[in-house]
């Protein structure tokens, strides 16, 4: 009878190929890193990150190998400094966004070299006399804010704004109601359907189909008395994801 002998390989790991001491490699350099990238690869399958995510973030990886022209045992800080300049002040130049993406990206990569669980920093110290070190930091990569991560046109409102925004569309009924202006009943009927939207989480059109008995006490917070809930129909929520 034949037994099967299987065997558990954590993802990432060095390759046999690479750990046999007493073969020498043709074009260390080059082999070391094709299998670094491969058992990267292997770790974020196992982490269940999408095939686009880990080709995105490979590719990134091979960009700045290419243009430090060093390998990760000799990277260094200022390689990254270099790259992330000459990326931002390309014709086009890059969206802070991306930016942070790459950044993410080699530091990430850098990350899974120096677990001593792959053993990839004690491989490349009997192979090349050196080891590869976490090269981006807080100091040389994007920080991530509101006003970095999305343009002012798509980023949601600060508080400070959306206090701005509430404070004008008040004043504009007061203005219409001191000129006996017949336009102050609709300026408050839109002043306050922005802050309910905003109070509730609404879409646009959840907001637009609102009716008096969509509100109701909330039976788990008794002092809020008759007010407190607000009901959205499930069969409108299908209607809105459809919108």
């Amino acid at each position: 009878m034949r037994r099967v002998l299987l065997l558990t390989i954590e993802p990432g790991r060095i390759p046999a190929f690479l750990n046999t001491e007493n073969i020498g490699l043709l074009r260390a350099d080059d082999r070391v890193f094709e299998a670094m990238l491969d058992g990267l690869r292997a770790q974020m399958l196992a982490r269940g990150l999408s095939t686009a995510y880990i080709k995105s973030s490979c590719s990134v990886i091979e960009r700045f190998q290419d243009h430090a022209n060093e390998y990760p045992w000799t990277w260094s800080a200022h390689h990254v400094d270099e790259f992330f300049a000459d990326r931002r002040s390309s014709e086009h130049g890059l969206a802070l966004s991306t930016l942070r993406s790459n950044a993410g990206a080699i530091k990430a990569f850098c990350a899974y070299l120096t677990d001593g669980r792959y053993g990839w920093a004690a491989l490349c110290e009997r192979v090349f006399a050196d080891i590869p070190v976490q090269v981006v930091f807080e100091w040389n990569s994007p920080r991530h804010t509101t006003d970095d991560a999305v343009r002012p046109r798509r980023r949601a409102f600060t508080r400070a704004e959306l206090q701005t925004f509430f404070d004008v569309a008040d004043d504009l009924v007061d203005t219409e109601f001191s000129k006996r202006s017949k336009r102050w009943l609709p300026a408050l009927r839109d002043s306050t359907a922005f802050k309910v939207a905003y109070a509730y989480g609404l879409r646009r059109r959840e907001l637009r189909m609102l009716e008096y008995v969509d509100f109701g006490p909330n039976p788990h917070v008794e002092q809020f008395g008759r007010f407190g809930a607000l009901q959205v129909a499930a069969t409108q929520t299908k209607n809105f994801s459809n919108a």
